[in-house]
């Protein structure tokens, strides 16, 4: 949260220049606006990109720490998204 405040120094063109696939995850109503922040990075990251918004209100690695149904979403979305990188060739 804050990209869209001005919180942080770094600009569209930082982010679009990023050469590594890049997944941003959020809850939905995070009450520090992060999810609006996420779908904003994800438009300004080149591909590839994904972009995970769970039900949640709680903020980033909280939602991990909660458990349950979205903590195991997230969770997986990780793994599947690591395993799928890791078999691309890729100069990350």
């Amino acid at each position: 949260a804050g990209v869209l405040q001005g919180r942080y120094t770094f600009q569209q063109a930082d982010v679009a220049a990023l050469d590594c696939p890049i997944l941003i995850m959020s809850g939905d109503q995070d009450r520090y606006g992060a999810a609006d922040d996420a779908r904003q990075l994800h438009e300004w990251a080149a591909a590839p990109n994904q972009l995970l918004i769970v039900e949640s209100e709680l903020h980033g690695t909280d939602i991990l720490q909660e458990g349950g149904p979205q903590a195991d979403k997230l969770t997986q979305a990780m793994v599947t998204f690591v395993d799928h990188v890791a078999t691309e060739s890729s100069t990350c």
